[in-house]
């Protein structure tokens, strides 16, 4: 900084870089929201609706999360929907027998 032109060139470019940041600030709250609203998107398509009378299979979750059940099939069924109630969920019936528990569709 002996020379006060070297210091005044820094000067002006932290100010350009400074000026820049505001644009660039704005143009990443635009791709975040455009990025978001496309995994929106995609993740409100993949809803599926099922109807009475359709076989489903089941997706043991509890088997899954064990470790020493790696090549068990996870995957019950078919199943078919005896009920559609509210909000996603199920009654199902195995060989014309209700299973107690309703099931949720959506996960």
């Amino acid at each position: 900084m002996d020379n006060p032109s070297k210091g005044q060139e820094l000067i002006e470019r932290l100010l350009e870089i400074i000026d820049k940041i505001l644009q660039l600030r704005i143009n990443a709250r635009r791709a975040i929201k455009k990025a978001q609203a496309k995994l929106e998107e995609t993740f409100n398509k993949k809803e599926v609706k099922f109807q009475k009378g359709d076989l489903v299979l089941y997706f043991d979750k509890a088997l899954a999360a064990r470790h020493d059940v790696k090549f068990i099939n996870k995957w019950k069924g078919p199943y078919e929907i005896s009920h559609v109630l509210d909000k996603g969920t199920y009654k199902l019936t195995i060989d014309g027998n209700l299973i107690k528990e309703t099931v949720n569709g959506i996960f």
